[in-house]
Parts: structure tokens; sequence; C-alpha cells
């Protein structure tokens, strides 16, 4: 239904933009556009509706901060009135809930009276007249759009953080946008409205011949989503829905939805592979949405998105291997949804990110940040973090720096309880404080239990952001992931992507005790004492290294840190428990490791020739049956005595012999190397 054009709809107001006709053409000649910005700011700003500055012939705002910006009569002639400038009107909250219904589809304009309530506040230009629809609504509701199924935009309901541009301003095209009915906004309720709304988007995909979209069936009873399960095709796939229900319901308001979506792909994949029940499904993550506060309307669509998204990439539960340990088929990996591309400008970044994030140790680690604690074992590391930890909870400084306090937590995965319990009472001891302000310390003992990261991660994940101001792992090689290895890249990435994650989700900062590589560390530089592959170098935050000093019993300290000061090094002592610092002695002396070779009174011998290695005992001795990335074959080669260079030659040879074999996980898994030839599941990996 076609609503013939009205380009001369009298004022209700007397402050709206109307426009003549061209006598030569059919298109509204623009008033002055000076004059006129400043006319229709004004006239929003009588009317509830907070009037921005948007560039001339644009509809897009770039003013920094323009969602926050609230303007008085005074403040227009500073942003209207200077150049030719647009006027655009925000809605929502800010605009004590007028909201913006925009008519994006042309058949969705000719029907929307149909459906629509009347209203009498409208706007458009002269070749969609009245296709955006004002109405102030009873109750906050959120911005939202419909869509055909091809992706086209039907109909958007504009409120918080959205805004239109108003009459008074000219389009790209050079169209004037003018007020067609210059009245009240209608009052109605959001259900009302959004009822409406649907009604309309359905009647215009019917309009193209697209088929109605299914309807979700809810399930009323709400669940607790820690300990919920399903009936469904496995264990792992209720596991995975209970998980991703859990974490829905617990997201707060302005990233639900965004939530909701990559929980609907991941369980549509798992749906796709036969894993879960797609309406059961479906039930379980409307229920979460609802606990989350997400209006049924907008859940019902979210899901069912992500759910049609995901099932066109079906998985399956990872395969077990014969050794009983868990591993993945190339095709199985887990796939998340594409991350939203949503940059933002630098001006916006800096006004919005003004301060710095919030310190726990002075010049060391801030909230959301990563520390490595890194030193050779036995030095005292252990006693160095809980001296650390009781710091925190006492607010008590820790090496000569202030600490904030507050909760701390504590897994442990290297010692006993007993041990445990022994050490924090002679560091309270130590420190001068009774073992009650203890009660913001948390301590999980977990050896023996064979924790990754990843279960880590999972059991912190119930836990509500800032509860813990410090959370500390002692010692990361206990958490290593199922198959993972030290020396690989991908291991350590993996880790401190854990790690940063569940730092930003806690809102904690985040103290990973490391053991140094094998070797005197002297000559190192303070990133590269850490064992393992290079990524645990760039990974962290800071890096707080303890080398031996030349005095038997004192360490230097070293501090590489990325949002502080660069930090001088000093030198602590062992008080056997705990550490004082030890200001008589100079950090440069470090231990240096002991020259090889003859003394002046050692008769010199001659070197003995270095051994030939063959292809075969290079397989045998060096590689050997287990499955072995790269770097810790060239490790085993220099611990028997090879260089680099040779070990990587003899590498080689063996493979085109025949003699190894190269297997890997995925196609973005390590290559590993052993003499066992592969199995039906392990196929052979490319060449280097």
């Amino acid at each position: 239904m076609n609503r013939p054009e009205n380009d001369a709809a009298p004022l209700a107001g007397g402050g709206g933009v109307h426009a003549a006709k061209s006598p030569k053409h059919d298109t509204p000649i623009a008033p002055d556009p000076m004059s006129t910005a400043m006319d229709s700011a004004r006239d929003l700003l009588r009317r509830g509706l907070p009037p921005i500055p948007v560039p001339y012939r644009s509809k897009a705002a770039t003013l920094t901060g323009w969602t926050k910006l609230r303007l008085s009569e005074d403040d227009l002639p500073n942003y209207f009135g200077q150049a030719p400038t647009n006027i655009g009107a925000l809605f929502g909250e800010a605009a004590g809930w007028i909201v913006d219904v925009d008519l994006d589809h042309p058949c969705a304009v000719a029907l929307a009276d149909a459906h629509l309530p009347p209203t009498g506040a409208t706007w458009g230009h002269h070749r969609k007249p009245r296709s955006h629809r004002l109405y102030r609504v009873t109750a906050p509701v959120d911005t939202r759009k419909w869509r055909t199924t091809g992706g086209a935009s039907v109909v958007e309901l504009r409120a918080n953080g959205c805004q239109t541009i108003a009459p008074g301003s000219v389009r790209p095209d050079g169209a004037l946008v003018r007020w067609d009915d210059d009245g009240a906004p209608a009052t109605v309720t959001p259900d009302e409205l959004v009822a409406a709304i649907e009604a309309l988007a359905a009647a215009v995909r019917l309009d193209l011949g697209e088929e109605p979209e299914a309807k979700l069936e809810p399930k009323p009873p709400p669940r607790d989503y820690a300990h919920a399960r399903m009936d469904g095709p496995s264990a792992y796939g209720r596991a995975a829905l209970d998980r991703e229900a859990a974490d829905v319901a617990a997201t707060g308001e302005g990233g639900r939805n965004d939530r909701l979506n990559v929980a609907a792909f991941n369980i549509g994949t798992l749906a796709g592979g036969g894993e879960v029940d797609a309406r059961e499904a479906e039930a379980v993550l409307l229920d979460a949405a609802r606990q989350a506060g997400l209006p049924d309307h907008e859940a019902r669509a979210t899901i069912a998105s992500g759910m049609r998204s995901g099932e066109r990439h079906p998985r399956q539960r990872p395969q077990t291997r014969p050794s009983g340990t868990w591993r993945q088929a190339a095709n199985d990996a887990p796939r998340e949804a594409p991350m939203a591309f949503a940059p933002i400008s630098g001006a916006d970044l800096i006004a919005q990110y003004a301060e710095m994030r919030p310190v726990v140790i002075d010049g060391l680690l801030r909230e959301g940040e990563t520390l490595n604690l890194v030193s050779t074992p036995k030095v005292g590391k252990s006693w160095l973090v809980h001296a650390l930890a009781v710091a925190v909870v006492t607010g008590k400084p820790w090496l000569d720096k202030a600490t904030t306090p507050g909760r701390v937590l504590l897994i442990d995965g290297e010692l006993h309880r007993e041990t445990l319990a022994k050490r924090l009472r002679r560091t309270v001891d130590t420190l001068g404080v009774t073992p009650d302000a203890l009660a913001l310390l948390d301590v999980l003992p977990v050896r023996g239990q064979r924790l990754t990261i990843d279960h880590v991660a999972d059991a912190l994940r119930d836990v509500p952001p800032g509860t813990y101001r410090l959370i500390v792992l002692d010692a990361l090689y206990r958490f290593l992931p199922l198959g993972g290895e030290e020396n690989a890249n991908e291991t350590m990435t993996q880790i401190y992507n854990t790690l940063d994650a569940i730092a930003n989700r806690a809102k904690a900062a985040v103290v990973a005790v490391h053991h140094a590589s094998k070797g005197n560390q002297s000559e190192r530089s303070v990133t590269d004492v850490g064992s393992g592959a290079g990524a645990q170098s760039r990974a962290a935050d800071t890096h707080l290294v303890l080398r031996a000093h030349e005095e038997e019993g004192a360490v230097v300290v070293d501090a590489a840190v990325r949002s502080f000061p660069p930090m001088d090094s000093f030198v602590i002592r062992s008080t056997n428990p705990g550490w004082e610092l030890a200001p008589d002695l100079l950090p440069t002396q470090l231990k240096r490791a002991q020259r090889r070779g003859r003394t002046p009174r050692e008769p010199a011998t001659q070197r003995e020739p270095e051994r030939e290695w063959t292809p075969e005992e290079f397989a045998a001795q060096v590689v050997g049956r287990e499955r072995t990335i790269r770097e810790g074959v060239i490790a085993r080669a220099k611990s028997a005595g090879l260089s680099q260079s040779k070990a990587t030659a003899l590498l080689k040879l063996a493979e085109a012999q025949g003699i190894i074999h190269r297997t890997r996980d995925g196609p973005n898994g390590a290559h590993r190397f052993t003499t066992e030839p592969p199995t039906v599941f392990e196929g052979e990996g490319a060449g280097p």
C-alpha cells in the first residue's frame, strides 16, 4: 500500500522544516543550510530529542563522544551555524525513551500503515515519505534490526546508541529530510511496538516470497546452569551446552546478544554433528537468555540465526587415541563465531581510555595484566609468591613496592597441603601478621589432579568479576594443555591467551610462576630467561626474573615491564624463609658461568674428536618412538653433544631416508617426529 507524498503537511509545532519544489524538478529545494541547522536543532531540543552535529550531506556522526553529547540551547551556536551542518537526533534513554522505527525496505514503507500503530511524528524525504516513525515507549527497549533471509535490512528499531539525521538535514544524494507528520509521538508499550514490527517484517518477507521464520518453542522452567543436564546424543554435547548456557545467563547488559550469538553458533556446530538435539538446545539457550534479561523476540531471532550458521559447520566430539589422550581430527577443530569487525577511531580510543588500569603492584603489575615470575629451580620462587599473596591481602609492601589490598587466589600445583600450610604459617610469622589476616587468601591446592590451564579457566568462569585482586598459579608447567609441550609456540601461545582471558574476565592481575631454562642465565636478556618456546617471552605484560648473585644466598631481581617506566635492578637476600632487600650488594655482580678450558697450571690435553653420527643412530637415540616436536628433538640432540646445525642436518637426512616420520595434529598443529610409522588416524605431515 503506497501513501501519496505529502510535501505540504501542516506544522503542529511551528518549528519543523518543509521544503518547496523546484518548478523544473520533482526534488525539494533545501533552504539555507546555516539557518536551517540552527532552527532544526532548537526544534529537536524543544521536542525532547537531543540534537548532535553531523557532517553536511552525511548520515554518520563523527564527533568524538557523540553518544554522550547533551547540548543546551545556549550551546547550539557553537555546533550549528558556523558551517553547513546536518542535524542528528539521539534516541532511547537520552530522549526520554522516544525511539525511531526506521523503514529501510521500500516494501516496509508501503506496508507500514497496515501494521504499525499510528503516530503523530514522522519524517522522511521526497522518495521515502514517512520512513521514520517516532514512538515513546513506556519502558526501556533494545535497538534491533529485522532482515530478509538474504541479509537486506527491512526495518530497524533505533534506541540507545543510535542517531538519525533529522529534518533540516540533506542526505548524501541531495534530498532534503523533512517532517511529514509534525505532531507528538504515540505512546506504546515495548511489547506492542515490537510485536507490530515483527508483523511488518513478516509481511515484507512474505511479500518478497520468503518462508515465514520458524518459531522456537520456549521451555519455561528456569534451570540451574551450573549443574543442569539435558537428554541428548552425547555427554560431550551436554557439557558444551551447559557451559555455553551458563556463560549466556551470567553475561551483563551490553554484551548479552553478542554472547548469545556466539553460544548459538558454537552449539549449532555440535547440532550439525549430531552431538546435541537442536530443538532442546534452542530451548535451553532461550532460558539462559531470559535469565540474562534479553527480550524473547530478540533472543529467539539471535538463537535461530546463530544455530543456522553453526549447523553449516558440523563438529563432533574429539576422538580418543589408543593411549587414552584426547585429540581432534583436522576437520573437527572447534570453530568460533567470527569476531565482529568494529574498529574504534583513534580519537575515540584516546577519549574513552584516558586512564591506565588500576595498579596492583606499584611499578610492576596492573589489573588485567599477567606477570611471569622466573628463576631456576629451588631458588625460592614459591616463598616469594607466598609473601606476595600475604602482602596483597594485608595491603603491605612487597619487595619495597606498594600493593593494592584485596582478595587473592593461590592455585598451587607443587606442594602438598601440609607443606603449603607450614610455609604460609612461616610466611605470616616472618611478615609479622597473624594467621587471621589470611581470611582474604583463598588457597586451591591441586597437586596430583592433573589440571590444565583450560580446567582452571573453566573453574573461574562462575566467579564474579572483581572478586580477586590477584590470582597466582604455581607453577605454570603443572597446567600445560593435554598433549602440549613447553617448547611448542602454539602451546605457550594458548596458555598465555587463556591467562589473558582469565585476567580480563576476573578483572584481576595474574602471576604465573615459571622456571628458567637450563644453563647460566647471566648473559641472557630478561625476557629470554624463562624456559620454553619464544611465545612466553613476548606474551606476558611483566617479566620478573631472579638470577644468582656472586654472593651465596642472594639473587638479582630484574624486570621488563609493559605499562610502567623501566625498573632498576636490585638484589634480595634469603632470610630462610623469605627474602629481604640487600642494598649493600650490587645488581651488576651476577654469578657468571665458570669458564671452560684449562687453568694456567693445567697441562694442555688433546681435545676428544667429535663423534660421527649416522642417521640410524640419530633416529634411535635422539628421536625415538615418542612423537616430539622439532624443538624437542633439537634439545635432545644438544644434550647428546650435537650442535644445532648438525642435529638439523641429521633430522632432515633421517626423514629423507624414511627412518623417521613426520605427523601433525590437525592443519594448525605442530609437526612431530617419531620412528613409528603413522597410523590411519595420523597422516604424514606436509614437508618442512
